[in-house]
Parts: structure tokens; C-alpha cells; sequence
């Protein structure tokens, strides 16, 4: 069986990536505690599948890597991880509804938290260039160890980060015409 997309799905993959990179440069702007910079690939990974969502996320840290932080590429494993856990959740119907979609937000922060605590504090001091920074120098300030305080901050701001995002797709799902979802889910070639 091969993997064939249409068109369509580059187009809407192209997209998404540019939905991550928009919300996540107005974020990091605006210095929020949060970041948005994952929306496209919940998106992605929901309506084209588990390859598109991993895609997606994969080329948002690496364009982001050059527009306007040079280490975000080591959050790939992060990127991967929210398509995979998206994937999960959208395969037992969690964002069907509003509450099943900000509870599976809520657990994809958590997890993205610890998969990407270990990347802030051992690849760069602690400082994630964002808005979390400052979350992360009050705990670290309080007397925490660096990485406590990274997974705390993470823990502050990453499920509240992912829940907004789920909140917001779970409404775009909503208002997707059927036929525009065929369009992008993916088929197969016999």
C-alpha cells in the first residue's frame, strides 16, 4: 500500500505549517506564556492523518529555526509527540466534543512539558525564548533547580497552551464542510 496525497492535502499542509508559524511568531511578539505554535499540527494530524500532523510540525520547527529562533529545531521531538497524541485522541473520538477536546489538550501539554523540559534545560540554560521564561526564572528564583523549574513552568503554561488550541479546533472541526474533510482525509492507492 502506498501513501498518496493530492493537491489538496499539500496545500492544506502548507497551510497549517504557516498557521504555526503566524500564531507562534504574534505569541513570542506579544511575550504570552504560551505559544499556539501547534494548532496546525493538531489540525493537520486530525483531518490528513498521523503523516501530515508529523510533517507539519516537523518543518514548523525548522522554518521557525531560521525565522526567528535558531534553536527550535530541537523541539522536533515535541512537534512529533503532539501528532502522535493527537492522533491517539482524534482515533477514540476526543474532539468530538468540547469537553473530551480540552481534556485531551490538557494532556498533550502535560506531555509536551516533559518531552521538551530536558531539550530548554540541557541544550539551552533553561531559556526557551518565550514567554514561559519568565515563569521559569520566578520558580528557578524561588530556589527550584533549573529543570524543576522548566517542567513546573511547563506545567503552567504547555496544558493551558494546548487546551486553547484543542478549545479552537474543536470549533473549526465543527464548521468544516463534510466534503472539504473527504478532500483532505487521506486515501490510499491500491
Amino acid at each position: 500500500m502506498k501513501l498518496k496525497w493530492s493537491i489538496t492535502q499539500y496545500t492544506f499542509i502548507a497551510f497549517c505549517i504557516a498557521l504555526n508559524l503566524g500564531l507562534g511568531a504574534i505569541v513570542r511578539i506579544a511575550k504570552l506564556p504560551f505559544f499556539l505554535d501547534s494548532l496546525g499540527t493538531i489540525l493537520s494530524t486530525i483531518l490528513i492523518g498521523l503523516p501530515g500532523g508529523i510533517v507539519v510540525g516537523l518543518f514548523t520547527v525548522v522554518f521557525a529555526s531560521f525565522i526567528y529562533s535558531p534553536q527550535l529545531w530541537a523541539y522536533g521531538l515535541t512537534a512529533i509527540t503532539i501528532a502522535l497524541l493527537s492522533h491517539g485522541f482524534n482515533k477514540v473520538g476526543f474532539f468530538n466534543t468540547i469537553i473530551k477536546s480540552i481534556i485531551s489538550g490538557l494532556v498533550i501539554g502535560v506531555v509536551a512539558a516533559i518531552v521538551s523540559a530536558p531539550i530548554t534545560v540541557y541544550l539551552y540554560g533553561g531559556i526557551s525564548t518565550s514567554g514561559q521564561d519568565f515563569v521559569t526564572a520566578f520558580l528557578h528564583a524561588t530556589g527550584l533547580k533549573l529543570l524543576n523549574s522548566v517542567v513546573l513552568a511547563g506545567f503552567s503554561t504547555d496544558p493551558i497552551d494546548k487546551a486553547i488550541s484543542a478549545f479552537i479546533i474543536f470549533y473549526l472541526l465543527k464548521n468544516i464542510p463534510q466534503r472539504i474533510r473527504y478532500r483532505l482525509s487521506i486515501q490510499d492507492e491500491e
